[in-house]
């Protein structure tokens, strides 16, 4: 006999068997170890890096990774965390300078043994020294340190005996790139507070700094599959922050 429909669904419940994760299986805490010791970079900040390198997939996509993303790679639970796609290892490895094979479980010590750490503290001193004498900026503009690529190269170049031609002309590039006063309008999208996947699609796209997304008409937003309601969001933001970082509302700047 066949059973009707509130018997069905009063049966027990068909049990739930969990995919196992595609992916390449990395140490989680490997890669955190790498992002904060070995490159002193906040989330926010690998991912602007891996936006700003301009990689590509073998099918010419653009290779990005939201802090999001990162997030769910470095958790070592096994059901929140994420094992990445090869094209993400790339990525990875690309923003935090290292090979596949250092963040493989099994690969290379991270050395968190005291001594390690002592020799990391006085490298990253050497290298803040380094960045105030040559005007070039290691911090963001949230707060914290943030020893950008550049930065890093030249000051390996400085304390690796390099002639003082090729130190100069890295600390020149450094600076251009990365000057002790950024440009106002210079911040992070992420210093916006928007919506994880309004995050996504900038960064997608290149706009990884403020400046570069008022220059975008609502139009070009829209372009990018972005809905109104969340190209309304992002003018609501931009306009909150720039109260905020007025010290006042605009009506009330208006009004006097």
């Amino acid at each position: 006999m066949t059973a009707t429909a509130p018997e069905r669904q009063a049966g027990p419940a068909a049990p739930v068997t969990k995919r196992p994760g595609i992916g390449i299986v990395i140490d989680p805490v490997k890669v955190r170890w790498y992002r904060e010791h070995q490159r002193a970079l906040s989330r926010e900040d690998l991912s602007l890096r891996i936006a700003s390198l301009g990689l590509t997939d073998e099918a010419g996509r653009k290779l990005t990774l939201t802090k999001d993303a990162i997030a769910k790679i470095e958790n070592p639970d096994p059901v929140r965390g994420r094992n990445p796609k090869p094209r993400s290892v790339r990525a990875l490895c690309a923003g935090l300078d290292c090979s596949p094979e250092d963040l493989m479980p099994g690969g290379p010590p991270t050395g968190t043994d005291a001594a390690g750490r002592r020799r990391r503290g006085g490298h990253l001193r050497g290298m803040r020294d380094f960045a105030i004498a040559n005007g070039i900026r290691y911090t963001k503009p949230s707060g914290g340190m943030s020893y950008n690529r550049p930065l890093r190269d030249a000051y390996a170049l400085a304390v690796g005996g390099a002639s003082d031609k090729e130190v100069a002309a890295a600390v020149a590039k450094a600076r251009a790139l990365f000057p002790a006063e950024p440009p106002a309008g210079s911040r992070s999208v992420y210093s916006l507070k928007l919506p994880a996947v309004t995050h996504d699609v900038l960064i997608g796209a290149g706009i990884l700094t403020t400046a570069q997304l008022d220059a975008r008409s609502d139009k070009d937003l829209t372009r990018l599959g972005l809905s109104a309601k969340a190209v309304s969001g992002i003018r609501r933001r931009q306009a909150e922050a720039r109260e905020a970082a007025a010290g006042e509302p605009d009506s009330q700047r208006l009004a006097s």
